[in-house]
């Protein structure tokens, strides 16, 4: 999908938070440290006098939302900076309430997917990542995806979320609620759209008949979303409008 998004003009840049990718004391991290280096990695951006588009996938929209206090337009323009984060596409991404821990819906315990070890967690129990992200994937592309799997701190599922509506509250949301998800229920993925709507933030979403990893089953769609999202117009993505119930 990277490759897509560069080859329409897009520069790109991973964001290879501390909690999944530290080379030293992992497990010491926690979501307000992925918060800190996301907002970093724009605000780099942003001196540049480069415009921003931030990509959340799962866990990853809670840093890139939180991230965003006072990085919107109309922010920047009162601080008298030309540049902006000018919109956020969660691929589809977690919006849990303020509060709200991991823990939390399973009794305080870790998800039943979690195998953990040294304060460190990765997501291969239970039903495995084949079923959880990458029901829709070729077998062989989902077992190369797992082989490059990195353990994440965790503290991560027991720390409380933040508050990720309010930073974005003048800045384009895009979603994209995916219909045959195993890991995140598309139900609660329409109700977290329904919830940024009710909460007054400007939000779009489509839906895509895939799994949890629709940037790999449906990478150009998943491109062309975020192009869409980023203000290009007249782009036709291939998924389906969501109409709210």
């Amino acid at each position: 999908m990277l490759e897509i998004l560069r080859n329409n003009g897009y520069e790109t840049e991973v964001a290879l938070v501390p909690t999944t990718h530290a080379e030293k004391d992992k497990a010491t991290y926690g979501t307000s440290d992925d918060i800190t280096f996301v907002r970093h990695a724009v605000e780099k951006q942003l001196s540049r006098g480069k415009n921003v588009v931030l990509v959340g996938h799962s866990y990853g929209a809670i840093p890139a939302m939180a991230s965003c206090t006072g990085l919107d337009k109309v922010s920047r323009q009162a601080a008298s900076e030309a540049s902006s984060v000018i919109g956020v596409a969660c691929i589809p991404g977690a919006i849990p309430p303020p509060g709200f821990a991991l823990v939390n819906m399973f009794g305080g315990n870790y998800p039943p997917f979690y195998q953990v070890q040294d304060d460190l967690s990765m997501p291969t129990a239970g039903k495995g990542p084949l079923h959880l992200f990458y029901n829709d994937v070729a077998e062989d592309i989902a077992r190369d995806h797992v082989r490059l799997f990195k353990s994440q701190s965790i503290k991560v599922p027991k720390d409380k979320s933040p508050d990720v509506l309010t930073p974005c509250t003048q800045i384009p949301i895009g979603y994209i609620i995916c219909t045959k998800d195993n890991a995140q229920n598309p139900t609660i993925q329409a109700s977290m759209v329904k919830t940024m709507a009710a909460k007054g933030l400007t939000v779009y979403a489509e839906e895509a008949d895939s799994g949890h990893s629709v940037f790999i089953s449906r990478a150009d769609e998943t491109a062309r979303f975020i192009r869409k999202i980023a203000g290009e117009t007249g782009i036709v993505t291939g998924f389906q409008a969501h109409k709210p119930q």
